[in-house]
């Protein structure tokens, strides 16, 4: 393809989504490409799990280690390289042809042409609008995902450690539960309370420890789903998380003021209505490319060079 000092540079692209999503949660993120700096950037994962996890830490090792995340930092540099492609111009056509004739001599006559669209050269300018917006919104579309995959990282960090907590709970409440059937028990046998009232401190302790181990599971279930979206395996999944959950700040009601002010701001900032704007926008040039390409017809314009070429003949023979 001819298209003068095309380049590619998804990294560049890629850095731009990069600046966004630190400037909204402030976190870092890399596309692993094998670098020197994304080896330190895996070092700097262990390094963090090595010590107890806290929300940030957390949603730091899901931007720089999770998997599925690496792959649609791909999307851009497919959309770069979309970019790059449409500003290519189509290869000339070459063609060629040597004929011969009779009462030439069998002298051979031969012919050149190189061709090229010259619709092509004019649709290139709609081409590229089309392919610059569909990067733009390539880089949106990542950058939502990044932010999504941080908030969920986030909070599955948080339910892990209320559900452990629930645990620790109903440890307490078994143990009470063990010990009022253990007293209720004694009573029983003394005669101090009836057969009913027994069996309900069986029946809570019962209830409790079947609770417990449901509380348990959603634990393990809880402590999975993180694994996954931190992208830790095998030997990595042996992090600490805290005991408890964060204190709750303290904080003054806002006014309706204050509420109108942040809800102007969260629409300015979405995201979501951001790639909505970008995608409407894809859309139009689209539309306006089809349109050109469906007026105008398929031209092509080119030189074209024979040559006869003159042989003589014997005298004697007339050949």
């Amino acid at each position: 393809m001819l298209g003068g000092c095309a380049r590619l540079a998804p990294q560049e692209a890629f850095e731009a989504v990069a600046y966004q999503v630190e400037e909204r949660i402030g976190k870092q993120v890399r596309w692993d490409m094998g670098t020197p700096d994304d080896l330190a950037a895996r070092a700097g994962v262990k390094r963090l799990l090595a010590r107890e996890l806290s929300p940030a830490s957390a949603v730091q090792i899901a931007l720089l280690n999770n998997r599925e995340l690496q792959a649609a930092y791909a999307d851009v540099g497919i959309a770069q390289a979309d970019l790059v492609q449409a500003g290519l111009l189509r290869n000339p056509v070459f063609d060629g042809a040597v004929t011969w004739f009779n009462d030439a001599g069998n002298a051979p006559n031969l012919a050149f042409g190189l061709a090229w669209s010259f619709t092509d050269l004019l649709r290139r300018p709609k081409r590229k609008a089309v392919a610059s917006s569909a990067l733009e919104e390539a880089k949106l579309r990542v950058a939502r995902k990044i932010i999504t995959h941080a908030a969920d990282t986030h909070a599955a960090l948080l339910r892990y450690v209320a559900a452990r907590q629930e645990v620790e709970l109903l440890h307490g409440v078994e143990r009470s539960a063990r010990a009022a059937l253990k007293a209720a028990k004694a009573l029983r046998e003394a005669g101090n309370i009836t057969a009913l009232d027994f069996e309900r401190h069986q029946n809570f302790l019962t209830t409790t420890k079947l609770e417990r181990a449901q509380a348990e599971a959603r634990a393990d279930e809880a402590r999975e789903a993180l694994n996954v979206l931190m992208g830790v395996t095998g030997s990595q999944t042996g992090w600490r998380a805290p005991d408890r959950l964060p204190d709750v700040p303290a904080k003054g009601v806002a006014d309706a003021s204050d509420t109108f002010a942040a809800e102007r701001r969260a629409v300015a900032a979405s995201l979501d209505i951001e790639l909505a704007r970008q995608r409407l926008t894809t859309l139009g040039r689209q539309f306006r490319l089809v349109r050109k390409e469906s007026l105008l017809p398929d031209v092509e314009t080119g030189v074209e060079f024979e040559r006869e070429v003159e042989v003589e003949r014997d005298e004697d023979t007339g050949r």
